[in-house]
Order: structure tokens, then C-alpha cells, then sequence
């Protein structure tokens, strides 16, 4: 579904209510999943550019992406990741991405 221009944060949280409450019935703070989603959805272009480019205009923003996928992962983590292995270079290879 698409976004609707919203005039407020809050507007926008009522939005996404169902997409919010399925990330706090998954154990997600519920502050931590109004943010990633609402960051997540509507701010994504100019994050990933920034983040492309080396700007820091979204610093606080990604850190908290961050902040919030590495507690997500560290919550769910049971077991080490298996080896992956992948192409760095050719079609799709992350040689020249950035980290």
C-alpha cells in the first residue's frame, strides 16, 4: 500500500498502527518500532543516499536504524551464522559497496 502524505508524525503512526503492533507483538519496544517503520518507509531514499555518498545529514537517524536491527539480531541470534560466502566482484558483487 502506499503512503499517504501525512501532516504529522502522529497522523503517520496511526497510518501504520497494524504494521507497529505486529513488530511490538514480536517483542520490539514499542518506541523502537514506530521508528524503524516510520524511518524505514518514508525515509529510506535519502538515508541509503546519504549513507552512498558519505554525508552525515542522518546520522542520528541510521544510528538508530542500526541501534535497532543490532538489538533485534542479538534478541533472535540462538545459534552462530552458518559461512556464507559470496561473489566481491562480477554482476551484483559486493566488492565496491559500502559498509
Amino acid at each position: 500500500r502506499s503512503l499517504p502524505q501525512c501532516e504529522s508524525i502522529r497522523a503517520w503512526t496511526k497510518y501504520q498502527a497494524d504494521d507497529i503492533l505486529w513488530a511490538v507483538q514480536h517483542g520490539w519496544p514499542e518506541k523502537d518500532a514506530q521508528a524503524f517503520t516510520l524511518l524505514s518507509r518514508c525515509c529510506h531514499t535519502a538515508l541509503g543516499d546519504a549513507v552512498r555518498n558519505g554525508r552525515s545529514e542522518f546520522a542520528a537517524s541510521i544510528h538508530l536504524l542500526c541501534r535497532v536491527l543490532a538489538q533485534r539480531a542479538m534478541q533472535r541470534q540462538l545459534t552462530p551464522a552458518p559461512p556464507v560466502y559470496y561473489d566481491l566482484s562480477g554482476t551484483f558483487g559486493s566488492g565496491d559497496a559500502v559498509i
